[in-house]
């Protein structure tokens, strides 16, 4: 946290363009200054340092659309239990007060929103990536109060543009000509095991907790999980650190654990009441009892009038695992067979027989010439693309298909044309073997094939086998080289 101090050096300015949910007249953003105006926008503006994932500040001051637990695939939409809040007085006949106070949620109504809350009246936000700032105001608010919401992002550090944390300045100023007690609450779930990748879902929230904790100048929560996973869901768990810093004049309390599924926040009306919070005011546990595990942390301030204060918030994560899957073929030496269906060289079609898998050394195929024979040739054509040649080929003859002569041994290179001619050199055969000998990614792949006959050695060829004018496919044999796949879970780990 020492470095807290360099953060906000050298940051972009990149104006954020995103879509709206719902259209809403033009006077509900300013192009001039790129100001959202009591909207919430399908997007907001990202937090988080390079590749650790986001959270996003949303143009109604609510957060939302988390990805910072792995889930790239399944972001977390809008997040209900993350809120900040504002609690002004109760002010005292001493200081010139009624004795009333104001609480104000610092986001902007909507459905799905906690009962016995009041939402601030308007919100104005401006972002621009990495920094976003929401201006609140309210009638009954008797301060200005604004977010100026960042992350590091530091030319030439990576290393320090990749600190998996949110800043969250909470900027209050006394605008009245009373002294003002100002309370601020930041409300955060703890979402640790929740993610998804590829369609799979993750939601389990069990052993999620929340414990008082320092670092340094910080104070606020530890969130923990007893989750332990050897798979992708391993990248859902980690630790979280909800935050804020102690200054003079600023007191702080945290509630550790209330349930963010429920109607109302449980601390609201302790936090209406005093500026306070404290607890638990659940069960300490996701998955037994609580079924949104939740903390929240607030900091208080006395405001002279005029005075101003920034109360510094922090979000913080710390997801260690960043489990990648690999599967990977281990092959044997056993062959599937499978009958093999090649296209006539005449056939103009555009069918093809393919191994429908990366070549493989060892796969072959084997030709029945129907009878004793002596061929003179084969021709394949390997299509016009260039890439599903075989990657060398060992051409073989044999008159019972069990004992077998070497004809031909040709290079990837000899083969790298549309069309190969091979010279069986007369060999006398009924069975003729050709084998791939290469390994490569892509298929192997023939597109017409033909043989030619002769009566002896060195006579013009009698016929083409099968007879091209009818345009008959080729019959035979696919031996393939018979793999097992394994998931394997491969640690790439983080700086």
């Amino acid at each position: 946290m020492s470095k807290m101090s360099r953060l906000v050096t050298a940051m972009l300015a990149l104006p954020m363009t995103t879509g709206i949910v719902n259209a809403q007249p033009t006077k509900h953003f300013d192009p001039s200054t790129g100001t959202i105006i009591d909207q919430r926008w399908k997007s907001g503006v990202p937090l988080g340092g390079i590749g650790d994932g986001k959270i996003e500040v949303m143009t109604d001051g609510s957060f939302g659309n988390f990805t910072n637990q792995g889930n790239w695939d399944r972001p977390y939409g809008w997040a209900r239990g993350a809120f900040a809040a504002v609690h002004v007085g109760p002010l005292t006949p001493n200081n010139g007060g009624t004795g009333q106070g104001v609480t104000r949620m610092l986001r902007l109504t909507s459905s799905g929103e906690y009962s016995g809350v009041q939402n601030v009246a308007h919100a104005q936000t401006q972002g621009f990536f990495p920094r976003a700032t929401v201006r609140y105001t309210d009638d009954a608010l008797p301060v200005r109060l604004r977010l100026e919401a960042f992350s590091p992002l530091i030319p030439h550090n990576v290393k320090d543009s990749s600190l998996p944390i949110a800043c969250l300045d909470y900027i209050v100023s006394n605008a009245s000509d009373k002294t003002q007690k100002v309370s601020i609450v930041l409300a955060w779930p703890n979402l640790l095991g929740w993610g998804g990748r590829g369609g799979i879902k993750f939601d389990s929230l069990a052993g999620d907790t929340q414990s008082p904790a320092k670092a340094g100048t910080l104070t606020g929560l530890r969130y923990t999980t007893t989750q332990k996973y050897i798979d992708q869901q391993a990248n859902t768990v980690g630790q979280d650190f909800l935050a804020v810093r102690q200054e003079p004049g600023v007191t702080t309390s945290t509630c550790a654990a209330w349930d963010s599924a429920a109607d109302t926040p449980a601390f609201w009306s302790t936090f209406a009441t005093t500026g306070k919070v404290g607890g638990p005011l659940a069960p300490n546990s996701g998955g037994t009892g609580s079924t949104g595990p939740a903390g929240a942390v607030c900091a208080s301030v006395t405001l002279l009038p005029g005075q101003t204060k920034t109360l510094h918030f922090y979000m913080v994560w710390a997801m260690q695992n960043f489990i990648m899957v690999d599967p990977r073929k281990t092959w044997t030496d056993q062959y599937d067979e499978s009958p093999a269906v090649i296209p006539s060289l005449a056939h103009k079609g555009g069918d093809r027989w393919s191994t429908n898998r990366g070549m493989h050394p060892g796969d072959h195929l084997i030709l029945d010439l129907g009878r004793v024979c002596t061929p003179a040739s084969v021709t394949m054509d390997n299509g016009k693309e260039l890439t599903d040649y075989p990657r060398g080929l060992k051409v073989e003859a044999s008159v019972d298909g069990k004992t077998w002569s070497t004809v031909s041994t040709l290079t990837k290179d000899d083969l790298f044309k549309a069309v190969n001619t091979i010279d069986l050199k007369s060999t006398v055969c009924r069975y003729v073997k050709l084998t791939n000998q290469g390994e490569d990614g892509l298929f192997w792949s023939i597109y017409g094939m033909a043989v030619d006959l002769a009566t002896s050695s060195g006579m013009k060829p009698e016929a083409k086998w099968p007879a091209a004018v009818d345009e008959h496919p080729v019959k035979a044999t696919a031996y393939l080289a018979h793999f097992e796949e394994h998931t394997h879970y491969d640690h790439a780990g983080h700086f």
